[in-house]
């Protein structure tokens, strides 16, 4: 008997269950996902507040790029609420720029932390990555000003850091030397990345001729930028947990290739050794056997001194292989055998043609 079709009120009941279910019990893979997903505290420069269309800008990219869970931005106490008074010095701005971060990351635990920021505000997240009460995972560092007022380079902080650095900066950043940050990179302890904006200046602009002469456009100077970022960002999470791990894999590998050389080398020796000791043994025996027949005596014990040449040349062949392989293997080891050999066959062939002569005569 066919079974009845279920009510209407019987499937809509059924996929409010189904509804319900899946708010409740999210597939594992998409809580693996977001779990993963970076949150971003991102810091302005120092003229212009999170609300400029810059920042805002910016933090849209960032987002979708880097596939963050959060990207928080927030305004310095000198420039909150409408404020416009000069910016103290950067050192002064970690202490507040630490609170947000914190905050950040009790509302994502878990989650990688990012540190970005527009100039002055990428200064101070490179001194808030280096306090120890922050685990950073990365920074980014948008037209990171490496020259100070008076020209100096302002490479301290950047030298002490311990955390990857992605770097992007325009070709013609007049507060960013190309040439400087790239002597700064060679000196600093930490991983970093510098992605140039050919053209752009301290906030990534381009100028129309320009634009026009590489037949481009600033949105695309500005996501090339961007995926460069998220790429170093990608490569920088997912090796983050494997350094020690991948040294110990390295330092066993080194162990055991060198046991195995070491082993191999024994083995060559012996090998060699017993080789020559087998064939002195059978010299030995034919020499006892033609001598059985009293014939060419004298002349097969004259040879013993030949094969004891032959011999003292195969082992000292065996004592060099230890070594140097390589170097014995085309100067002396080869010639050692040879003369060994050579050594052998006359012998071999003297007592052999003194026994011929006896069954003659």
């Amino acid at each position: 008997m066919a079974s009845s079709r279920p009510s209407k009120r019987r499937r809509q009941d059924q996929t409010e269950d189904h509804h319900t279910d899946d708010t409740e019990s999210p597939p594992e893979s998409k809580l693996t996902l977001e779990k993963s997903s970076p949150v971003v505290v991102f810091a302005h420069g120092a003229g212009a507040p999170s609300s400029s269309d810059w920042m805002i800008r910016w933090t849209k990219m960032l987002k979708k790029a880097l596939n963050a869970v959060e990207v928080v931005t927030f305004d310095y106490p000198y420039i909150s609420g409408g404020k416009r008074r000069a910016p103290p010095k950067a050192e002064k701005l970690v202490d507040f720029h630490s609170d947000i971060v914190k905050n950040a990351v009790s509302k994502y635990p878990g989650h990688p932390l990012i540190l970005a920021g527009k100039s002055m505000g990428s200064r101070v997240s490179c001194m808030v990555a280096g306090r120890e009460d922050i685990a950073a995972s990365l920074i980014v560092c948008l037209g990171y000003p490496l020259k100070g007022m008076n020209g100096a380079v302002r490479d301290e902080t950047l030298l002490q850091l311990t955390v990857p650095v992605m770097f992007v900066q325009g070709s013609k950043d007049g507060l960013c030397p190309l040439e400087k940050m790239e002597a700064v990179r060679k000196k600093m302890k930490a991983m970093s990345e510098l992605h140039v904006i050919d053209g752009g200046d301290h906030s990534f602009k381009i100028s129309k001729k320009h634009l026009q002469t590489k037949g481009s456009t600033q949105d695309e100077a500005e996501d090339a930028a961007v995926q460069a970022t998220a790429s170093f960002v990608s490569r920088s999470l997912t090796g983050r947990s494997f350094p020690l791990v991948a040294v110990a894999a390295a330092v066993l590998a080194l162990l055991v290739l060198t046991l195995l050389l070491l082993g191999l080398l024994l083995m060559l020796r012996l090998f060699f050794l017993l080789f020559f000791l087998l064939l002195l043994f059978l010299y030995f025996l034919f020499l006892l056997s033609m001598a059985s027949h009293g014939h060419g005596l004298s002349c097969m014990l004259l040879n013993v001194d030949a094969v004891g040449l032959g011999l003292g040349h195969g082992l000292r062949f065996t004592d060099t292989l230890s070594l140097s392989f390589d170097h014995l293997l085309v100067n002396f080891g080869l010639a050692s055998a040879q003369v060994f050999m050579a050594h052998f066959v006359e012998g071999f062939l003297n007592g052999a043609l003194a026994l011929f002569c006896g069954h003659i005569n």
